[in-house]
C-alpha cells in the first residue's frame, strides 16, 4: 500500500512522521528499519505514530531507526505538535499529549517554532568518574524521560563523538538500558555548545532535544550558567532551554525552538 507520511526536522533531528489513528501499523519497529536508513529510503533519526488517547488530545510514539521504541524525544515532541496542527487534532495553539515518558504540554510560536514541557528529572548524578579505554571522565548524569550522560570538555571539534561516545553508551555501568552521550562546551553564562550520540540511532545527530534539556540542567545546577540557556547544536540551530528552580528542585522545564515540515510523500510498503 502507498503510505503517506510528512518528513519534519527539529533543529537538525529529523523524523518520518505518520498518522497512525487509523492505520494501525502492525509493526512499528520493522517500519522504522525499513524507512530510515538513508540513501536506500526515506533517511531519518526515527519515524513518529500519530495515536489516538483517551485521557489526552493524542498519543507520541518515537521508534528510533534502530527499531527500538524510546520512552521520549524532545525534538520528535515538538515535531509531533505541528504535525497534529497539521492533522486538525488540535484546534488552537496548545495541546497536552500522552508519551511513555508522562503528558507533555506543547504550544505552537509560529510556523517554523515551538515549545514543550519536559518530564522533571526523575534522577541526577554529578561529579561521577568513568573509565574508558584507560582514560577517566569525569561525567554528570541526568534522566529527563531519556537518560543523558553529559560531559563536560574544552574543544568539541576534536571529539571523536561517534568512536566515545558508542563506548559510554554501551557501558557496563549503564546497563541494561544504556545511556545517550552528550559532549558540552560552556560558551558564556547563557549559551553552551553540545554533540550528542544518540541512543537507538546508534550515531551521532544534528541535534537531540532532551540531550540539550539534560546538559543545560547539569549546567546550571554547576553554577556553569543559568536558565534561560541557549543550547548551539550540531545542525547550528539553537534550542532555548528554560528551566524554573524553586527550592533548589525542578519546577518547570520546557525546550523551544524550530520545527519544520520538509516535505510531504508516499512509501510503498507493506504494513
Amino acid at each position: 500500500m502507498n503510505l503517506e507520511f510528512i518528513k519534519m526536522t527539529g533543529a537538525g533531528n529529523d523524523f518520518i512522521m505518520i498518522d497512525n489513528r487509523y492505520l494501525k501499523i502492525a509493526n512499528p519497529s520493522q517500519l522504522a528499519v525499513t524507512l530510515c536508513p538513508r540513501g536506500t529510503s526515506v533517511g531519518a533519526d526515527g519515524i513518529i505514530l500519530i495515536e489516538n488517547s483517551k485521557d489526552y488530545d493524542f498519543k507520541m510514539r518515537i521508534i528510533n531507526s534502530d527499531g527500538s521504541e524510546a520512552e521520549m524525544c524532545g525534538n520528535g515532541a515538538r515535531c509531533a505538535v505541528n504535525f497534529a496542527k497539521i492533522l486538525n487534532i488540535i484546534k488552537s495553539d496548545s495541546t497536552s499529549f500522552e508519551t511513555l515518558a508522562g503528558d507533555i504540554k506543547g504550544w505552537i510560536i509560529n510556523d517554523r517554532e515551538t515549545r514543550i514541557t519536559l518530564p522533571l528529572l526523575s534522577s541526577v548524578k554529578l561529579n561521577q568518574k568513568l573509565i574508558i579505554d584507560n582514560t577517566e571522565y569525569l561525567y554528570h548524569f541526568a534522566n529527563v524521560g531519556v537518560p543523558h550522560t553529559v560531559v563536560f570538555v574544552d574543544e568539541l571539534d576534536s571529539i571523536n563523538v561517534n568512536e566515545i561516545g558508542k563506548k559510554i553508551r554501551f557501558h557496563t555501568d549503564f546497563k541494561p538500558t544504556g545511556t545517550n552521550a552528550d559532549f558540552v562546551k560552556i560558551c558564556n553564562k547563557n549559551n553552551i555548545s553540545i554533540r550528542t550520540y544518540e541512543r537507538g540511532v546508534e550515531k551521532e545527530t544534528l541535534a537531540c532535544g532532551t540531550g540539550a534539556t539534560a546538559a543545560a540542567i547539569i549546567s546550571i545546577f554547576l553554577n556553569k550558567t543559568k536558565s534561560p540557556v541557549d543550547v548551539i547544536t550540531r545542525s547550528g540551530l539553537i534550542l532555548k532551554i528554560n528551566c524554573k528552580i524553586v527550592n533548589n528542585k525542578i519546577d518547570l522545564l520546557t525546550i523551544q525552538g524550530e520545527s519544520r515540515v520538509v516535505y510531504k510523500g508516499y512509501s510503498v510498503i507493506a504494513l
